[in-house]
């Protein structure tokens, strides 16, 4: 798998790990240490695994709305929404935001997915329509945490902390075109930045003077806490947009789009399955695949992912259990573990009490 083009800027001993097509950093110093200077500063994310698409050319908008799940017809320029890419059958493919640009738009994958996503979209792209992988024109890095803004100020154009959520910006750094977006994925304010691939190692170096790197173990714990999807944990054999509880990022109301005739037919029949999260005291984590018992005999369902929360001092996690049981409250056993379902978000994370300045 391909490593980062920023791995030359990592600092020596970083660990890593693989995400669908790609390599990440895992842990960069101690998990708990960048924990927590997410959640009370701010820090630098390596985002190259994300893959970048530009879809253009002579019916672009009738092209993509049948190939997302959400509407994008009244999407304004210089806005983005996060929705679903489906099979015929339903099957999650990705789960892409798609930005309002000028010339059409672009879509940023989720991680490792950028040549299945790219795949999928050409196979399924109209005459006319362009469908390019813009990944190489682009090094992205991520800024989060409740102070990224001030830093963000400093660093660029200081009017771009007045950019809202799911907004994008075309601004400039050391005189060459850059593309901010505010799009995170751990509830801080949350900014991804579209660089120049020779201008990355730059920012990287002045960035990460005030706000250290993020490896994706903390990262992926930060997004679970605030229930954000990740394909790569949640999906599984078994998995669909009920079962996983993507339904958000699918409109059921919207017109014909790729998996919908699937996707209503599984609403209606019922998939039998649901995903709730849980938590449990102490350090013991339950491996993926563990299996969940109710009333002391009764198989219900398996573990689906869990972490322990430096924030919150004990494990957390997803089940996927028969859906007469996806109630909160329930006391289960996952493997000797007690486990304590209960809804999400996990934590409240510092940004929603901060305002930018």
């Amino acid at each position: 798998m391909p490593q980062s083009s920023l791995a030359a800027c990592h600092p020596e001993g970083v660990t890593t790990a693989s995400i669908d097509e790609a390599t990440v950093p895992w842990v960069f110093s101690s998990c708990e240490e960048e924990y927590t200077r997410l959640r009370q500063s701010r820090v630098l994310v390596d985002l190259t695994s994300v893959g970048r698409i530009r879809v253009a050319g002579t019916g672009v908008l009738a092209f993509l709305q049948r190939m997302v799940a959400r509407d994008i017809e009244y999407l304004f320029p210089e806005r983005s929404l996060t929705t679903l890419l489906l099979d015929d059958d339903a099957k999650p493919i990705d789960i892409v935001i798609v930005h309002k640009v000028q010339g059409g738009y672009l879509l940023e994958t989720s991680f490792g997915r950028g040549e299945a996503t790219l795949a999928h979209l050409q196979g399924h792209a109209d005459d006319g329509v362009e469908v390019t992988d813009v990944s190489a024109e682009a090094t992205m890095i991520g800024l989060e945490g409740p102070f990224a803004w001030e830093l963000l100020r400093q660093v660029f154009e200081p009017q771009l902390t007045g950019l809202p959520f799911q907004g994008v910006a075309a601004s400039t750094w050391q005189g060459e075109d850059i593309l901010v977006t505010r799009t995170g994925y751990t509830g801080e304010y949350g900014y991804k930045l579209h660089l120049p691939p020779e201008l990355a190692p730059k920012a990287w170096e002045v960035l990460g003077a005030e706000a250290p790197p993020l490896g994706f173990e903390a990262l992926e714990i930060s997004m679970l806490e605030l229930r954000q999807p990740m394909l790569h944990r949640e999906l599984g054999d078994d998995g669909n947009v009920i079962a996983c509880g993507f339904n958000p990022l699918a409109e059921l109301d919207k017109d014909d789009y790729v998996g919908k005739d699937a996707l209503l037919a599984q609403k209606e029949e019922g998939v039998g399955l649901r995903t709730i999260g849980f938590a449990a005291e102490g350090d013991e984590v339950p491996p993926a695949g563990t299996t969940v018992v109710a009333g002391g005999e009764l198989e219900i369902g398996r573990v689906l992912h869990a972490v322990r929360s430096p924030g919150l001092g004990h494990v957390i996690g997803l089940l996927r259990i028969d859906e007469e049981w996806s109630a909160h409250g329930l006391e289960l056993d996952a493997g000797g573990t007690t486990v304590t379902t209960v809804p999400a978000p996990f934590l409240i994370p510092l940004s929603w009490k901060i305002p930018i300045l």
